[in-house]
């Protein structure tokens, strides 16, 4: 099972936030929970490798999808 279908498809600008909690083995093997919150619910992830860097992928998709749907939208006024 992957990350979107567990997500239930969930667009990337449904996201509120996205946490990363490590305990102490966590923060020496680079493992631990990512907390993915919607308007709706939350969804944990444990045992994510590198969660941080996957916070920060994901926030970046996050910011680029929002950027791409703003460019969308001038373009579409500019045309009117």
């Amino acid at each position: 099972m992957n990350l979107i279908s567990l997500l239930g498809d969930s667009p990337l600008n449904k996201i509120n936030g996205v946490q990363v909690r490590q305990g102490l083995f966590g923060k020496i093997f680079n493992y631990g929970t990512v907390s993915i919150t919607t308007a709706s619910t939350v969804f944990n992830f444990d045992y994510i490798d590198k969660p941080n860097d996957f916070k920060t992928i994901l926030n970046n998709q996050i910011e680029k999808y929002d950027d791409d749907r703003i460019e969308k939208q001038a373009k579409k006024w500019q045309k009117q």
